[in-house]
C-alpha cells in the first residue's frame, strides 16, 4: 500500500495506474534566464567542469574545475606542456555570491600562477600527493553528520590517478587539506556526488563507473551511474549500478543526484547524456564547429563524434530510476563552439526563487562548454558561460491533455489531512475535474477548475477531504487543454 506523505509530483510514476490513464507523460521546458557566470580568466583555461554551489547560510559557494596546460617542470626535469591530457596540471577555483546570480572570484592568495597567487585559485594537482595527476572533477558538501569533526565539516570528492577517487577536507570551505584514497572500483572521471543523509543516517554517494565493457577498450563500454555507501566517510559499499525501470540503457557522464528539496522521499537527476556517432557523415560538414571537431578528432576520434544533452530522471529508493528520453536540455541553436561533447552539464545547484510576478519558481544552472583551450589550444575568443533557468515548482515533467478531454488515474493510495491542492494550468477554455474514490463506494468531485496556479486549493462538492483520510482511495483527473504537475493533502 502506498502512503503518501507530502508533495506528489505526477512525474514521479509509481502513484499512477497506466492502464487506466490516458493522458500524455511528458518533459516540461525550461525558461533561459541571464548569464550568472563566465570563465573569463586567463587561469581558467578549460574551465566549465564540473560546478558545484552549495549554500552556506548566507552565503552561496562556487567550487569549479580548470584544466590548463602548465609549462612548469616536474621533480624528474620533464615538462609537460603539449602532451597528452592525462597529465595536464587542473586548478580547482573558487567563486561567493549573496544571490546565486551575481558572483564574485575573490583573490585568495593560495596558489601561484604566472608568478603570482592574486588569483581564486584553491587546488592545484601538480601538488596533490599524487604528482603529474590531474583533477578531473572537485564535489564539495557540508557534512551534516552531527559526529562531524568541525576541521572537516567541508568535504569534497576528487578525481585522484588512475581512476581513483580520493577526499579532502576543509574547515573553512577555502583551504582544503588531501584525506585519504578510498578503495572503492570505478571510473570517477565525472561529477560525482555526496551528502550525509539523515534519512539513513549515512553518506551517499552517486559515482562513474563503466560496465559491460568488451575486450580491453573501456570506451567500448557503457557509462553509468552507481551508488555507495559510508558510515565514516572511509570505507564505502561496492558501488551499485543503477537501473532503470524501462530497460532502455545508454551512456550517462554526471548525474546532479539529491534528493528532491519539495518532497525528500523522491530522488531526482539531472544526467548528461552521451551521444556518440560512429562515423563522420554529411551532417558533421555542416554542423557548427566543423574545423574545430576535426581538430579534436587527432587526439581521439569520439571527441569530435561526440555531442551530449541533458535528461530528468526520479527514483523512489534510488536504485530503480523512471528516466525521460525526451532531453530536458538540449544545446540549443547551433553557433561556433556548441552541440559538442561538453554541452549541458547541470551544475549542481538547484534554489527556490521568486519569479518576475512574485511566483515561487525553481533555479537550476546549465553549462555551456566549448572544450577548445583543453584540445585545440586556443579558444578563439570564446568564453565558457554558465546560464541560469526556472521550472515551475514541480515543473519538470506534466501530464498533457489536448481539448477533445484525457484523463490521469492514480494508482490506491493512503493520505493523511483535511486540506487537498493541485498543482495545474489550462487554458481559458481548458478545465480539470478531479474525483475521489475510496473502497467502501464512496465518492466526491470537484466543481470545473481553471486557471494556473502551483498550489490551489481544492475542495469536492459532497464531501469533506478529512472523509477520505487515512482511507485506501484513488484520484482521477478529467483534463481538457490542461496539464496537470502535482499534488499535495495536507492538514
Amino acid at each position: 500500500m502506498i502512503k503518501l506523505n507530502g508533495i506528489q509530483p505526477v512525474w514521479e510514476k509509481s502513484i499512477i495506474d497506466f492502464g487506466k490513464t490516458t493522458a500524455d507523460l511528458g518533459i516540461e521546458t525550461p525558461v533561459k534566464r541571464e548569464v550568472v557566470f563566465e570563465c573569463d580568466k586567463p587561469w581558467e583555461g578549460d574551465a566549465h567542469r564540473y560546478i558545484t554551489v552549495i549554500k552556506d547560510e548566507d552565503k552561496y559557494r562556487m567550487y569549479y574545475l580548470a584544466h590548463f596546460q602548465h609549462d612548469e617542470k616536474l621533480e624528474n626535469g620533464e615538462t609537460t606542456k603539449g602532451t597528452t591530457i592525462n597529465i595536464l596540471n587542473s586548478y580547482v577555483c573558487y567563486a561567493e555570491s549573496d544571490d546565486a546570480i551575481h558572483w564574485v572570484k575573490p583573490s585568495l592568495g593560495i596558489c601561484e600562477w604566472n608568478g603570482s597567487k592574486d588569483n581564486n585559485i584553491l587546488l592545484r594537482s601538480i601538488d596533490k600527493p599524487e604528482k603529474g595527476g590531474f583533477f578531473d572533477n572537485f564535489f564539495v558538501f557540508i557534512d551534516t553528520n552531527p559526529n562531524c569533526n568541525p576541521s572537516e565539516k567541508y568535504k569534497a570528492l576528487a578525481y585522484m590517478n588512475l581512476y581513483k577517487l580520493g577526499a579532502y577536507v576543509s574547515s573553512d570551505g577555502i583551504h582544503f587539506n588531501y584525506k585519504t584514497t578510498f578503495d572503492m572500483p570505478g571510473h570517477f572521471d565525472t561529477h560525482n556526488v555526496c551528502w550525509w543523509d539523515e534519512k539513513i543516517g549515512k553518506y551517499v554517494a552517486y559515482v562513474r563507473v563503466i560496465h559491460s565493457i568488451t575486450g580491453d577498450d573501456i570506451n567500448a563500454g557503457i557509462r553509468g551511474i552507481a551508488r555507495t555507501i559510508s558510515e565514516d566517510f572511509i570505507n564505502w559499499s561496492k558501488p551499485e549500478v543503477i537501473t532503470f525501470n524501462d530497460g532502455n540503457v545508454y551512456p550517462l557522464y554526471t548525474n546532479s543526484i539529491r534528493r528532491y528539496y519539495r518532497n525528500p522521499d523522491i530522488f531526482i537527476g539531472f544526467p548528461t547524456r552521451y551521444m556518440e556517432r560512429l562515423e563522420w557523415n554529411d551532417n558533421f560538414e555542416h554542423l557548427c564547429g566543423r574545423e574545430m571537431r576535426i581538430k579534436k578528432m587527432e587526439h581521439h576520434k569520439r571527441y569530435g563524434l561526440t555531442v551530449t544533452d541533458c535528461i530528468f530522471m526520479c527514483s523512489r529508493d534510488d536504485l530503480r530510476w523512471d528516466k525521460y528520453d525526451e532531453a530536458i536540455f538540449t544545446p540549443g541553436m547551433e553557433f561556433e563552439g556548441n552541440w559538442v561533447y561538453g554541452n549541458c552539464y547541470n551544475p549542481y545547484y538547484m534554489e527556490e526563487t521568486i519569479g518576475e510576478n512574485g511566483n515561487k519558481e525553481i533555479s537550476l544552472y546549465i553549462s555551456q562548454y566549448y572544450c577548445p583551450k583543453l584540445l585545440l589550444g586556443d579558444s578563439k575568443g570564446l568564453i565558457d558561460k554558465t546560464y541560469r533557468y526556472t521550472f515551475r515548482r514541480d515543473g519538470f515533467a506534466a501530464f498533457k491533455a489536448k481539448y477533445n478531454g484525457a484523463k490521469v488515474v492514480t494508482k490506491p493510495f493512503v493520505f493523511d489531512g483535511d486540506k487537498f491542492y493541485i498543482n495545474f494550468s489550462t487554458s481559458a477554455r481548458g478545465s480539470v475535474y478531479v474525483t475521489i474514490r475510496d473502497n467502501d463506494g464512496n465518492v466526491a468531485k470537484t466543481c470545473e477548475l481553471f486557471g494556473d496556479s502551483d498550489e490551489r486549493r481544492v475542495n469536492f462538492e459532497n464531501a469533506f477531504v478529512s472523509d477520505f483520510s487515512g482511507k485506501e482511495v484513488t484520484l482521477e483527473f478529467e483534463m481538457k487543454d490542461a496539464k496537470l504537475y502535482s499534488f499535495l493533502f495536507r492538514y
